[in-house]
């Protein structure tokens, strides 16, 4: 009996912690650019990805074509699907190099600039769009849009410090 009861608190306990990737906003940003990183070779945690990001929430890369302008729109598991093997086969590693935040209640607007690393040589710098919302238990990524310095330029003024 003892023993069912120990367990029993132990479970409760273990359902009760919070999950140190969604307690806020920077740690969830922050998961979300460690589980995209890695060296060549290492598989990425997909389980620990899908976890950050709510129901329904997409991923939108910004491109250019000549002048035009286009945006692939992607679920999550459709990113694990078109770069998960890319990551995984070259290595790849971004790292956030500049960041500003914007509260509202339960709404969080991170314009978060990186650089990304490719086979360790920098592939391209820019900036992740993330929104994130609360549940009040947790804290979810609703949409990730992204552009690079390639496609549309320099870093906007102030966003990076001067040692990035």
């Amino acid at each position: 009996m003892a023993f069912s009861c120990l367990a029993l608190g132990l479970a409760l306990a273990l359902q009760s912690t919070p999950d140190p990737d969604t307690v806020s906003p920077d740690a969830t940003i922050k998961a979300l650019y460690a589980v995209i990183s890695g060296p060549a070779g290492q598989k990425r945690d997909w389980a620990r990805f899908h976890k950050l990001f709510a129901p329904g929430a997409r991923m939108v890369a910004a491109v250019k074509q000549g002048e035009k302008v286009v945006m692939v729109a992607m679920t999550p598991k459709d990113y694990e699907a078109r770069s998960g093997p890319f990551l995984e086969r070259e290595g790849f590693e971004e790292v956030e190099i500049g960041r500003r935040e914007e509260r509202y209640g339960a709404v969080v607007h991170a314009f978060s600039a990186y650089e990304g690393k490719v086979g360790g040589k920098l592939f391209d710098r820019g900036v992740n769009s993330i929104q994130l919302m609360s549940d009040g238990a947790r804290w979810w990524l609703q949409s990730v849009v992204w552009c690079g310095e390639r496609d549309f330029g320099a870093l906007p003024a102030g966003l990076v410090s001067d040692g990035a």
